[in-house]
Parts: structure tokens; sequence; C-alpha cells
């Protein structure tokens, strides 16, 4: 949301935003004034074990529903609005803009009478994410004597989405009141390293959650990545941690991703949000292991749109789903069409002044 925020603010609105203070020195380096509040995710993620049970035995299909209500309706919601609705009247807010997981956000909004922003993150919530996220909350609408909103409140106001069209899963609910925007990384600052000289070059991230990004993973992934050919650039481990790689594979723990993909032909990773944007915004098509949360969602948005393959963890189902990667037209000419399409999308600048004509400004 820090695109969106900094454009408002260029566009001369005061914005105050709300998080954990270990979030706040990222927040001044964009210019941005923080407020402390609420725990921070890893404190947040420290009660999925109680669900953990319930997710487990459930369908994947019920998996996300289960996880996402848990953590922000039960768990961070429950925990920041009190906190939200004291701050946003000391501040005197004109405007709530609230992140799609940050739920307080909308009863804040309803609470005070404001005018409500959320801005969408990656593919969107399926309908049933929302059916489950409503009951969570729904006990804090109903302590302050309002009714449970349909949808979380999701879609009460404006709904900044960045989600190209074309890619958007039928199941995820529209709102009437839409902006687009041009989904951005904001993934800081940092030297590119040095690239391997092997090509075709692909870049490989399960991102930085231990639980995805595990040594033996990135090591089938470099294996089957170098038996085709191709180089490699491997983030979101320690280096140390993966041992000896493939020649023309090489690891970071962190390398800024906008500053990466223009150098690469294709993707790798388990199908998280800003990586399945941002390679599609370069034209790069995607092989995707997805493996919780919301990937399994975008990776189906993604075969679907013909953009991607979904692969399992498995050496053999690896070493085709890279063969067909590096070679299939049909994918690439498809990720390009996307690339176009997010390139028609409107600036977090541009997207900033439709926000402000709406509220009248």
């Amino acid at each position: 949301m820090i695109p969106t925020a900094r454009a408002l603010a260029d566009a001369g609105c005061p914005v105050l935003v709300a998080t954990a203070a270990a979030e706040h020195a990222t927040l001044a380096a964009a210019g941005l004034q923080p407020a402390d509040l609420g725990p921070t995710h890893p404190a947040t993620m420290t009660r999925l074990p109680e669900v953990m049970p319930e997710i487990t035995a459930a369908p994947r299909s019920r998996q996300r529903a289960i996880a996402f209500s848990f953590l922000f309706a039960r768990v961070y919601a429950h925990a920041v609005a009190g906190g939200l609705l004291a701050l946003a009247r000391t501040w005197r807010a004109d405007v709530i803009l609230a992140s799609l997981e940050s739920l307080a956000g909308p009863l804040v909004a309803a609470q005070l009478r404001l005018p409500l922003v959320v801005n969408g993150f990656g593919t969107g919530l399926p309908g049933d994410v929302c059916d489950a996220t409503v009951r969570e909350v729904a006990p804090l609408w109903e302590a302050a004597g309002l009714p449970p909103s349909p949808l979380a409140g999701i879609f009460d106001g404006l709904f900044v989405d960045p989600c190209p069209p074309s890619l958007r899963p039928p199941s995820v609910p529209s709102s009437p009141r839409v902006q687009p925007i041009r989904p951005a990384l904001f993934d800081g600052d940092g030297a590119l390293p040095a690239l391997p000289k092997r090509r075709p070059l692909v870049y490989v991230t399960f991102g930085t959650n231990a639980r995805f990004a595990t040594p033996d993973r990135l090591q089938r992934v470099a294996a089957a990545v170098a038996a085709a050919g191709a180089g490699a650039v491997i983030t979101g481990a320690e280096p140390g941690d993966l041992g000896p790689l493939p020649d023309g594979v090489v690891a970071h723990r962190f390398v800024p991703q906008s500053a990466l993909l223009p150098h690469c032909h294709a993707v790798i990773c388990h199908g998280g949000a800003s990586t399945l944007l941002g390679a599609l915004a370069s034209g790069l098509p995607l092989l995707l292991m997805p493996l919780g949360a919301d990937h399994f969602a975008n990776a189906a948005a993604a075969v679907r749109r013909g953009v991607a393959t979904e692969v399992e963890d498995d050496a053999d189902a690896l070493a085709a789903g890279v063969a067909r990667l590096l070679a299939d037209r049909a994918q690439r000419e498809a990720a390009a069409a996307v690339a176009g399409e997010i390139a028609a999308m409107p600036s977090a600048a541009a997207a900033a002044g439709g926000i402000l004509r709406w509220l009248g400004c």
C-alpha cells in the first residue's frame, strides 16, 4: 500500500500510517508518517498453530478461508479495532485508507461515518474467504452497534484494484466502485549483484518464509534449471544453507526484484502476489509451485490466463516444467499480453488523482 499512500501524500494529503513499530523505519524512509498500532505480522503468525489442526483437516479449497479469517479478522482486527478508532478520532482523519487485510479499517470508517478506500492486493479475496471473514469480524460490528457489513466492509467504499482484469478469478467478488492501479513493487534499495553469464536466466524465489523457502526445495529447483542449460538467481534463503550449487546458479538472501526481473527470461516461484504480478509486469512466464496462503488461487488464475504452468514439488515434474517454461512460446506471448495490460493501468499518481476525485477533492 506504500505506493498509494505515497502518491496521496505527493498530491498534498497528510497521511498517517497506523502499524506496528517494527515497520516505522520503512515508512519513514518512504516519507510517510507512522503511528504505532497493533502487533507485528510475525507476532500475529504465532497464533496460527491454534487453527493448524483445522487447516490440516480441511480440503485445500477451504484452507485459505480458515487461515485468513483467523489471522486477519479474529486475531489482528480484534487487536487493533479500538486503537484505530481512537487514533482516527484524535488525528481527525477525513478518510480511512485500509489495506485488503486490515479489516478494522471498514469498521472504523463506518463508526466515524468517514469515506473508505480499500487498497487491494494480488488477485483479491474469493467469496468464501470474504464470508469466513465476515463471521469473524461480526462481533466487532455488533459491539459497535452496527449491523455487520456484507463482505466485511471491504467494498463499502472505493476499491483500489491492482489486479489486471484478465487475471481476476471469477470467484472474487467485484466492487461497484473501482479505481484500477498499476501493481508496483516496493522492494527498497539495493545494488544488483553480478549475474550469472549463463542464459536464459531464471529468477527463483519462494519468498522469505522459512516454511516455503527450504534449502532442499531450492536445491531441487536449482538442479532442474541447470539440467535445462539455463542460469538462475535464487533469493529468499541464506546462501550458506543451500550448499554447493550447479554452475550458472547463484543465491542471495535478497535482491531487489524490480532491478532483477528485466534481466530474466522466466520466473519460478510459489505464486505469491508480488512475485506473480512483478513477473507479469515484465512479461515473464512462470512456473508455479503453490504452497499455501493465496498461492493456490493465484496459480489457478495464472494457469487459466495461460501465463504459467503449475507443478508439484517433485524432481521429474520440475524437469518437465522447466523445459516447458523455457520453450513454450504461447505462454510467453500471453505473459507479454498481460504486461501490456498492466502498463495500460493507471500509475499510483494517476490512481491517487482518481481517489481524490471520488472523494470530491
